[in-house]
């Protein structure tokens, strides 16, 4: 199945503010302690998942346009969508981590806390 594409209406934003971004790579090791001496290492496998996690300010519409892809079109997160990475601009694979945290600041603004992974 193709990927779905994150919503693209002019007014919707493409990233995370990035004041409130973080990234960080999955642990593709596996430790062993051994009796003595060093601990083992090895790799675990060859792809991992980049975890990202920012900040979006949106309007109440822009927070309904969010809402129904998250729960409609890509079915509750369970669907990956092309993105655009936050840091680097390329277009990305990626899928909800976790579902939305809505944060109300006033009546037409929404701070939004998204945890999104980046699939290899």
């Amino acid at each position: 199945m193709a990927a779905i594409t994150w919503p693209t209406s002019g007014s919707f934003p493409q990233k995370f503010i990035m004041g409130g971004y973080n990234e960080s790579n999955q642990d593709p090791l596996i430790r062993t302690e051994m009796d003595s001496g060093p601990e083992h290492v090895r790799q675990r496998f060859t792809a991992v998942e980049t975890q990202t996690q920012g900040i979006m300010y949106l309007t109440t519409a822009q927070v309904t346009t969010l809402e129904t892809f998250y729960k409609t079109t890509s079915r509750y997160g369970s669907i990956l969508f092309n993105w655009t990475h936050p840091r680097t601009g390329a277009t990305v694979e990626a899928r909800f981590k976790a579902p939305p945290v809505f944060v109300p600041l006033s009546k037409e603004l929404i701070q939004v806390n998204l945890a999104i992974d980046i699939i290899p």
